[in-house]
């Protein structure tokens, strides 16, 4: 009698947990047209002339509305686009413009591949990116060289093995690999 009634309990608490994140889900991506426009407009943005595969796939949206802040996570062929800045800009704006009236003003972040969008920006484009002067440079060779190099004056000393032939040959077995 005791198992029934701790599996029915079970049962109803699961079912009142599934009941309460059905309440939070977010509201727009309940639509599959919705999610479907969405993606295919961020992938006309994103792509630029790049022949890719890889749809681009929403996995799940966070939504918190004491911060107002809603974060996108994406699957990770969003990762295999290039990114620029002007891009991040127009991809936030279609983000927006697919947001109904409610959340627009909420902050978004995008996450593709556990890195934030704006972290996918090459260096070589990212103005943001100060590179590294000649004198730091020439500081890190210097601690390179010094972490690296062979000490010369107290060279590894070579030893005869030592053993039975059946020994010698395990022992040269085992520095093989």
């Amino acid at each position: 009698m005791r198992k029934r009634i701790f599996l029915l309990l079970a049962i109803h608490s699961l079912f009142f947990i599934h009941s309460h994140a059905q309440n939070n889900a977010f509201p727009p991506l309940l639509d599959s047209t919705a999610t479907a426009g969405l993606t295919d407009s961020l992938t006309v943005i994103v792509s630029d002339g790049v022949m890719r595969i890889s749809p681009l796939r929403i996995r799940n949206i966070r939504r918190d509305d004491r911060h107002q802040n809603l974060v996108f996570n994406f699957a990770s062929g969003l990762a295999e686009y290039p990114a620029r800045i002007d891009q991040i800009a127009s991809f936030y704006a279609t983000i927006r413009h697919f947001l109904p009236e409610k959340y627009k003003h909420y902050s978004i972040r995008v996450i593709t591949d556990d890195k934030e969008l704006e972290e996918l920006i090459p260096l070589y484009y990212n103005p943001s990116y100060n590179r590294l002067t000649k004198h730091q440079l020439e500081q890190n060779q210097r601690d390179y060289d010094r972490l690296v190099k062979i000490d010369k004056r107290h060279p590894a000393k070579i030893e005869r093995k030592r053993g039975t032939p059946e020994e010698i040959d395990l022992q040269m077995k085992l520095e093989k690999r």
